[in-house]
């Protein structure tokens, strides 16, 4: 198979989502695969693709630097299409994670 074929069909299994990161405390910087997207809170909008690494770096400063992995999990989909969770699986709804901080020693 050809690797065009093959991307093609990879893009065509992509899924738009949202993602809301919030962290504790706020104002942490956000970056993605190394560059500033912004700081928390924030709504990230993302196409997740099989098999991509988009890697987030969460920096504030006097906490520990945090790798945070955007990601959609398989074992997921099964409970979202049974309980009609079209609007995350579809992106229309944000997915919120909380991030706790951790002060340097």
């Amino acid at each position: 198979m050809s690797p065009f074929i093959l991307k093609f069909i990879l893009f065509l299994s992509a899924c738009h989502h949202r993602v809301e990161i919030l962290s504790l405390p706020s104002g942490a910087e956000i970056y993605q695969n190394n560059t500033f997207v912004g700081t928390t809170p924030m709504e990230i909008s993302h196409w997740w693709v099989p098999f991509q690494k988009d890697d987030l770096d969460i920096h504030l400063i006097g906490y520990k630097k945090f790798p945070f992995r955007l990601q959609y999990p398989f074992y997921r989909l099964p409970l979202d299409i049974v309980f009609f969770r079209y609007d995350r699986m579809l992106g229309f709804k944000p997915v919120r994670h909380t991030i706790m901080l951790q002060k340097e020693s």
